[in-house]
């Protein structure tokens, strides 16, 4: 028998041992354990982070210098105080249960003060002691969405949702609730102080009342917009006016006689009367800076001045001197960029305070074609790619997104305020813009009343999206998108929205199905409204027709008080469509409408929120993921049996100090089968485990000589528990060697064949916790006479063998050569046979273990050649 034929022989022998990769099917058991399916869960850590801010104030320390405070948002928030003019970071602190923070003012005695929107609590910044210190809560709400302070010691807060006003008394430490300002409204939103009076922007029902310090009593002040739906946010008195701020338009006032005077574009803050000219208020629209003239009722653009910071409002203004004696007006917008400017001069300077981007809650997240996008609460949106498993992409300032959907591979974010939906191609560069030219860009604005597009689906070519109202409105607006091409390799965006489709309801819930859309409700309207409906609905939308086919509440068996919202909603394997309301699951036929199966798995009582819909997804293997009661929930679809996958470790303290289980908002399922899931500002992977994996090592020889490198092009293909297959990244596995001694693997991923002697290639996966090796591919790893030689002189010189020692190996070897070249092969074997024998029997003190080793290999491969030629 020829050499080769021989190690043909041995390599299809061990083959056969190795290649024994067992295929598992899941058992088929009545149980239902989904939790046996995946590996323990890891977090991928806070998917935004942004250094947005919608608070700030500038003030001074007892040595005179400038400082400026702000709040970034996050989970929890951070108060900062930093050096007005150098950024140099002095001060900072986390503030407990809070994630904004709209209300600051530097109060009477120069102390710093503000307020969250989740606990209450008023806090109190010492700047000449460094000092954060809290002055409990507030007796009229928890959300606090304005702070102004007074001349005489007070500092005012504005709250909702009961539209009150509290005072705080600086130097007696005491609170007064000053009570409702307008019943039957939500928002106390904006607040101006005077010597004599409070006032006090309402909403959503748009009012102006006044407050008068000393007697307390109310009057409403008429306003332009007075009765509509929209917010007053911003109020300031300067000079025997009123400045009132709704939307982007500011009305301007006689304080005295409350007559408008004026009413003009406007963004953000006004500044205060200008050292320079006390007639001239100074204010941004967009980049550009503007002047208000109130002796002469002038509006005017200063156009020798550089561009302000075009993303965001400014959320603070002052007049500041500098430590080079100059006065200049300085301002923060939302991204803490900072900037001063001279009005004698249109010098203008911007630069960043020192402060961290915080991670902020996760608002939205969608696993599509390999990518995890997450979108940040109030700004901000990321993308992870799967393979890698790392993020990829990260935008501090993206818009607010409400839901996140795909057609055909391109990536739409409904993004709040105004249901603005952005386009994304994953195929081209990332080329972020809030206009229209850009990746993502904004591809329509819905408009027509809208706000918050929750709910997003896809069929036959379309875009389907469900949205909720502005402020104060009812009824939600079922849109329908649809692409197509134009010059430039550019995509035409069309939309048919049909408004109010569910009289006076909300759309959190949409599935499509053989030219229908099937759409649920909320019976809750905008932020600031009250439900007119008492159920939430379900429909039936005929696309081509573009009508209504039906309008039903579901009766569900078991579930004895007023449905407030259906959402979301998906068709199952079974063709039956699934939904859930609150902590109930139910299946309908979608041809009669008939509830087929229902349960109240978890208390249904409405209570963890408003719209945002309970997702829904289903595994390759049939069971169905949600998050049903805002749980991570499995439940088999067959028997309605559940499982909770994931319990809220980490606890969240309320305003109440009591102890709850951190709820799980957003879910959703990838390729693989792992769930992406959030806690706050954390995104967290359940990992799929995997059930089997084949390794196939490419075009390598499994005939290796000794020393020999060789680079393989290794593929693993992998089936996971849930029953889908894929192939892993080549960062989610490793090349492992059965045997290092005679094969290794090399950082780069490349084989090498140290000694003779056969050994396996396995992959090992790192994409999970598990311990999961495919199939072993092995090799043959042969040496030559000569190659032996060397060794045994190699290793003589290095003095791992005694001389002595050696030199009796050396003639054994010459002797087994020898015979071998005589044709007497059976002593040659003999021979080494022999030398085998004394290897393993010598000394330490003659030869070190790795060349006793090496040695003994290489004689049995040596050996093993030779036997092929004995007849």
């Amino acid at each position: 028998m020829k050499l080769r034929n021989y190690l043909s022989v041995v390599i299809l022998f061990i083959l056969g041992l190795f290649s024994l990769s067992p295929q598992h099917a899941l058992a088929a058991s009545s149980d239902f354990h989904p939790e046996d399916s995946f590996s323990d869960p890891i977090s991928l850590g806070q998917a935004v982070k942004t250094p947005l801010s919608q608070a700030a104030a500038y003030g001074q320390n007892a040595l005179g210098e400038n400082e400026q405070y702000m709040v970034v948002n996050g989970s929890p928030a951070v108060f900062y105080a930093v050096d007005a003019e150098t950024g140099e970071q002095k001060f900072s602190q986390t503030i407990a249960n809070s994630d904004v923070v709209w209300g600051m003012t530097v109060g009477s005695d120069g102390n710093v003060y503000f307020a969250s929107t989740m606990n209450g609590m008023l806090y109190r910044y010492l700047p000449n002691e460094k000092k954060l210190e809290s002055l409990g809560k507030n007796p009229s709400d928890t959300f606090v969405w304005d702070l102004k302070s007074s001349s005489d010691g007070k500092i005012y807060g504005a709250t909702y949702p009961n539209t009150k006003v509290f005072e705080y008394d600086i130097a007696t430490n005491t609170y007064n609730d000053l009570g409702i300002m307008k019943e039957g409204q939500q928002y106390a939103r904006g607040l101006g102080v005077t010597d004599q009076y409070v006032y006090v922007g309402i909403g959503t029902t748009a009012a102006l009342i006044r407050y008068d310090r000393k007697t307390g009593e109310k009057v409403e002040i008429p306003l332009p917009i007075s009765g509509e739906s929209t917010t007053v946010s911003e109020v300031a008195a300067y000079n025997g006016k009123l400045f009132v701020r709704a939307g982007y338009r500011l009305f301007i006032l006689d304080e005295e006689t409350g007559k408008h005077i004026n009413t003009i574009g406007f963004q953000g803050k006004i500044s205060s009367p200008s050292p320079y000219n006390p007639d001239l208020l100074y204010y941004k629209v967009n980049s550009s800076l503007y002047t208000y003239n109130m002796k002469e009722n002038k509006v005017e653009e200063l156009k020798d001045a550089p561009p302000l910071p075009d993303e965001t409002e400014v959320k603070t203004h002052a007049w500041i001197t500098l430590q080079n004696g100059k006065t200049v007006l300085a301002g923060m917008a939302a991204f803490t960029d900072s900037f001063f400017y001279n009005p004698t001069d249109n010098d203008y300077k911007l630069h960043f305070p020192n402060v961290d981007a915080q991670g902020t809650n996760i608002n939205a997240i969608a696993s599509i074609d390999g990518k995890v996008y997450s979108g940040g609460y109030q700004r901000g949106m990321s993308i992870f790619d799967e393979a890698s498993q790392s993020y990829t992409y990260m935008n501090k300032s993206f818009h607010q997104s409400e839901g996140i959907g795909s057609l055909n591979g391109v990536v739409y974010f409904g993004t709040y305020p105004g249901a603005k939906i952005y386009r994304y191609d994953p195929t081209k560069p990332i080329n972020y813009t809030s206009g229209k030219n850009g990746n993502p860009s904004l591809a329509v604005d819905i408009d027509d009343d809208q706000d918050r597009p929750f709910t997003m689906t896809s069929g036959d070519n379309k875009l389907f999206i469900g949205t909720i109202p502005g402020y104060g409105k009812h009824g939600g607006a079922l849109t329908v998108l649809s692409e197509s091409p134009s010059a430039n390799d550019q995509v035409n965006v069309q939309t048919k929205v049909y408004a109010d489709i569910v009289k006076d309801q909300s759309i959190i819930g949409l599935a499509y199905k053989d030219g229908k859309i099937y759409g649920s409700t909320s019976i809750h309207g905008g932020l600031g409204s009250e439900p007119v409906e008492k159920e939430a609905k379900m429909f039936v939308f005929d696309v081509e027709k573009g009508e209504k086919i039906a309008e039903f509440t579901p009766k569900i068996p078991g579930l004895d008080i007023p449905i407030e919202m259906i959402g979301e909603l998906s068709f199952g394997p079974d063709g039956l469509l699934w939904g859930i309301i609150d902590g109930t699951i139910f299946a309908m036929d979608p041809t009669t409408y008939e509830v087929v199966k229902s349960k109240v798995v978890y208390p249904t009582t409405f209570s963890t929120g408003k719209f945002r819909p309970f997702y829904l997804d289903w595994g390759k293997d049939g069971t169905l993921y949600t998050t049903l009661g805002r749980k991570l929930t499995a439940v088999n679809p067959d028997t309605l049996e559940v499982k909770q996958l994931v319990r809220g470790s980490k606890k969240l303290m309320t305003v109440s100090d009591e102890v709850v289980e951190e709820s799980i908002q957003f879910m959703t399922l990838s390729n693989d089968g792992s769930i992406y899931y959030t806690l706050g500002s954390r995104l967290y992977k359940l990992p799929i485990m995997i059930e089997s994996m084949n390794l196939d090592i490419g075009p390598v020889g499994l005939n290796l000589q000794k020393k020999q490198v060789v680079t393989p092009s290794p593929t693993v293909q992998v089936k996971y528990a849930s029953g889908a297959e894929g192939t892993l990244n080549e960062n989610q596995f490793k090349l492992v060697s059965s045997n290092p001694d005679v094969i290794s693997i090399s950082d780069s991923g490349e084989i090498v064949a140290k000694s003779a002697g056969i050994a396996s290639v396995m992959a090992i996966s790192t994409s999970t916790k598990q311990n999961v090796t495919s199939n072993e591919v092995p090799f043959v790893v042969t040496v030559t006479l000569g190659e032996v030689k060397q060794e045994l002189s190699d290793f003589t010189t290095k003095a791992k063998i005694r001389s002595v020692f050696s030199q009796t190996l050396q003639n054994d070897l010459q002797a087994a050569e020898n015979s071998y070249n005589k044709g007497d092969v059976t002593q040659g074997m003999n021979v080494l046979t022999d030398m085998i024998t004394k290897l393993q029997s010598a000394q330490r003190i003659l030869i070190s273990i790795q060349a006793q080793k090496t040695l003994i290999n290489d004689l049995n491969s040596l050996k093993m050649s030779w036997q092929t030629t004995v007849k």
